[in-house]
């Protein structure tokens, strides 16, 4: 049995906000490979960051020539150069899956399961509401969004933890992979399993 992974989300205060770096914040690395028909492994890592109503999150991979098709939200990212941050907020209540390609497509369903997944209904489109930003070069590509919290936690308390899983991947790049922060106990390629969440610890919530 894999011992779990855990995370604390870094908390900024007010007065950090101006000189906050992502510099400061620990990383979570994405570099599991439980399968091993896909062993390539693309170094990459996420981040969290709470500050105020708000739940940052920042996304890293290098991955030389990433591959960027989808433009719209809610296309099939995965299939393109791919990272993906799933929670689930309660327990045994459904959880959200965040994926986004580096051209800052993004991807946002909630549901129990794989098979009744819903997409998420925003007042404005994607890339405004998120607040999402992407970076892009020859050789690594990262990606930063902002999550508020009501959307996460609609009854208006942050529970002292919650089960996540980061994930990378890219089903129809040049190389496939497929890699996680907490181990995947599954025969074939799964991100759909809340089972094998590891856990954040919000442990602190700046006003």
């Amino acid at each position: 049995m894999n011992e779990m992974s855990t995370y604390i989300p870094y908390a900024v205060s007010y007065f950090a906000r101006a000189n906050f770096s992502w510099k400061d914040v620990p990383q979570a690395a994405i570099t599991v490979t439980p399968w091993e028909t896909y062993p390539a492994c693309y170094p990459a890592y996420a981040q969290l960051a709470l500050s105020g109503d708000d739940l940052h999150v920042f996304l890293y991979a290098k991955e030389p020539y990433a591959l960027a098709r989808a433009t719209e939200e809610n296309a099939a990212v995965h299939l393109d150069s791919c990272l993906e941050f799933f929670i689930e907020p309660y327990p045994g209540k459904g959880y959200y899956n965040f994926e986004i390609n580096p051209a800052g497509a993004l991807k946002v369903c909630f549901g129990l399961g794989r098979a009744d997944r819903e997409r998420i209904q925003t007042p404005r489109p994607y890339r405004e509401f998120f607040r999402i930003k992407t970076t892009r070069t020859e050789e690594d590509w990262s990606a930063a969004y902002t999550i508020p919290l009501s959307l996460l936690f609609p009854d208006g308390s942050v529970p002292s933890q919650a089960r996540a899983n980061f994930y990378k991947c890219g089903d129809e790049t040049a190389t496939p992979h497929f890699q996680c922060w907490h181990p995947v106990q599954a025969e074939k390629p799964d991100f759909h399993r809340p089972e094998y969440f590891g856990t954040l610890f919000f442990t602190e919530r700046t006003p």
